[in-house]
């Protein structure tokens, strides 16, 4: 960090800041740092200096941009994640497609980390293991990550070896491929005010997958999931509401499949590393100043 400030004075030329999380305040989210530990108050000496040493800052949510306002004068742009170029033109020669799977599948593809709260979605599917609607379904969870242990202790606990399957961590296009084939996408952020800023770059893989998706977001994640009228999204950590939102893609399943190719257009359209980089073109352009 002092590197990079020493050497944008040396060269006399604009230091772009990017903003992907809020740190350190992420990492007590993730239960990484503790809110009164010194560690956490060096970390937030560090971002404020950051702030003011920046001639300009990006990152990846409005309401990101909003908690940065409150912190620096200098201007915050909003440079959203997205799809790559590659994964863009991959998905406009694809078709949509609507899985015809014995059992239905739904879906989690990503880190089983401590803020996607996966506890949640089991204890849920435990508790509605009894209602027929659910007989023909079977949740499986994709990738590795630091609770994946936890989660399976916890699948065989409540005897749900038959209704969840874990799958190994795979390469990306062959995540891309299962999301593609899933019923259902899942998708959940801990109920926590930093986690509420950010948009899950995870949400843009799921979207270009053009299928239906559960997601428990707030902020302008929840806003996107929700505008397509392809996605059910219910409230983060909150059990009931997990439930009502599984009773609802279920009952709901082929209206939402009519809307699944929605998905795919609003990412094609807003959200690919193409946009992205022209808006961060324009950034560097608004720093330098004309000779």
């Amino acid at each position: 960090v002092y590197k990079r400030q020493a050497l944008s004075r040396l060269f006399r030329c604009p230091l772009v800041f990017e903003v992907r999380d809020i740190w350190p305040a992420a990492a007590v989210s993730a239960g990484q740092l503790r809110a009164d530990g010194r560690a956490f108050q060096l970390g937030r000496r560090l971002e404020t200096y950051m702030y003011r040493c920046a001639d300009h800052i990006t990152c990846v949510a409005r309401p990101m941009r909003d908690y940065l306002t409150q912190y620096t004068k200098k201007p915050v742009t909003v440079v959203y994640n997205g799809i790559g170029n590659d994964a863009a033109r991959e998905a406009e020669e694809r078709e949509p497609q609507r899985p015809n799977n014995s059992p239905k599948t739904l879906l989690y593809a990503g880190n089983l980390g401590h803020v996607q709260q996966l506890d949640l979605l089991l204890r849920a599917v435990h508790e509605l293991s009894d209602e027929p609607k659910f007989a023909d379904w079977q949740v499986q969870l994709l990738g590795a990550g630091a609770q994946r242990a936890k989660l399976q202790e916890l699948s065989a606990e409540l005897a749900l070896q038959e209704r969840v399957r874990f799958l190994d961590a795979v390469p990306r296009d062959e995540a891309a491929s299962l999301m593609a084939q899933a019923d259902v996408l899942y998708l959940q952020l801990m109920h926590d005010e930093t986690m509420g800023r950010t948009i899950p770059s995870k949400l843009f893989d799921y979207l270009v997958a053009a299928r239906p998706i559960l997601a428990g977001l707030t902020g302008e994640g929840g806003e996107i999931a929700a505008s397509t009228g392809a996605n059910v999204v219910f409230p983060p950590g909150d059990l009931e509401g997990l439930k009502s939102g599984l009773r609802t893609v279920v009952d709901q399943l082929p209206a939402l499949n009519d809307q699944a190719s929605r998905n795919r257009q609003l990412v094609l359209e807003k959200f690919t590393r193409r946009q992205a980089s022209q808006v961060l073109r324009e950034v560097f352009q608004s720093c330098v100043k004309p000779v």
